[in-house]
């Protein structure tokens, strides 16, 4: 599947930063159809997820070049949304405190969903919580997962499936970044995983 323009709730292809409007974000998605299969009941499972990315940058930046895009319209079929995991978060940030001290903001940790029969459960390997991206990709590109045996109990093909989808929103940062100071001669933006 191809690599799609998607829209915020607000109807915004590209939307600025509260705190920092002179920054904002584009929204990707790619969608896809595929069938799960549980080898150890030997159920099938017919999974459609829509995976989501950010591109982050300069609101005039973004507009100059993406303004044009509605949602639905294809960004590039040259790329994929990429999985990723990994035992250390993808990101994190230092956020100023309103007393002047500064705290760490770290990506939360996957989560297998709560439902109505059990609460919500962090996924770890070996006692580690197991982190999760979606992030831009050349076609092609295979997902990077992390096999999380260890620590997860038995569960039926419904609650793999679900884990997956509802970690969709949690690649980008809660809250808006500080943005860093530019020199006039910079022309490329600092690395975006730091935010």
């Amino acid at each position: 599947m191809a690599v799609i323009a998607y829209n915020f709730k607000t109807g915004e292809v590209i939307k600025p930063y509260e705190k920092s409007p002179a920054y904002g974000r584009i929204i990707l998605a790619e969608k896809s159809k595929k069938y799960k299969f549980n080898p150890a009941t030997g159920e099938a499972w017919y999974d459609k997820t829509t995976r989501v990315a950010f591109i982050k940058g300069k609101i005039k930046d973004l507009e100059e070049d993406f303004g044009h895009l509605k949602s639905g319209q294809l960004f590039d079929e040259d790329l994929c949304i990429q999985k990723r995991e990994s035992l250390t978060p993808f990101w994190q940030y230092e956020k100023k405190n309103e007393d002047g001290s500064t705290s760490i903001i770290k990506q939360p940790a996957k989560v297998r969903p709560a439902t109505k029969d059990r609460p919500e459960k962090v996924i770890t390997i070996d006692g580690k919580p197991v982190y999760m991206l979606f992030c831009l990709a050349a076609k092609g590109t295979q997902d990077t997962l992390m096999q999380a045996t260890a620590d997860v109990e038995e569960q039926d093909s419904e609650d793999l499936i679900a884990a997956e989808e509802g970690q969709s929103e949690m690649n980008e940062p809660q809250g808006d970044p500080e943005p860093v100071a530019e020199k006039e001669s910079e022309s490329e933006e600092g690395d975006e995983s730091a935010e």
